[in-house]
């Protein structure tokens, strides 16, 4: 299951375990979470090892775990692909700049939220594969 698909405008560890619990208290505590290496997912790796202990936190690269990727691609062509190829587009045609903080300050403020309706949409209408199984304690 996927715990939480958001757009976010940072990719800090705070943020994301913000964003974890959040699907924690809708979901229950998964028995154990796939993720890469990146330090953005220490505090959720604490959470989990605190919660669930040894085994509860499965760490390597995505592009060597079938589901993390079959996810990705799956977000990808039916949620944000749209964007993506937008985005580069755009770039493309100089008309933005990914080094300019203005030009990032308006693409979060003109497609975060559009985007952030699609990621619901796709988690909320099954198009988004399931990644692992919960074990719900209520």
């Amino acid at each position: 299951m996927i715990m939480f698909i958001r757009a976010l405008d940072n990719n800090r560890a705070d943020t994301l375990l913000q964003v974890f619990t959040q699907g924690v208290a809708e979901s229950g505590i998964p028995l154990r979470v796939r993720t890469d290496t990146g330090m953005e997912n220490v505090k959720i790796a604490d959470f989990m090892l605190e919660n669930r202990g040894n085994g509860s936190m499965i760490t390597g690269k995505s592009v060597h775990n079938q589901r993390v990727e079959r996810t990705w691609r799956d977000v990808y062509e039916g949620s944000l692909g749209f964007y993506s190829e937008l985005f580069s587009f755009l770039e493309d045609e100089g008309k933005l700049n990914i080094m300019n903080p203005l030009h990032i300050y308006a693409h979060h403020y003109v497609y975060m939220q559009k985007s952030m309706r699609n990621l619901k949409y796709g988690k909320m209408h099954g198009t988004l594969i399931d990644c692992e199984q919960l074990e719900h304690h209520h």
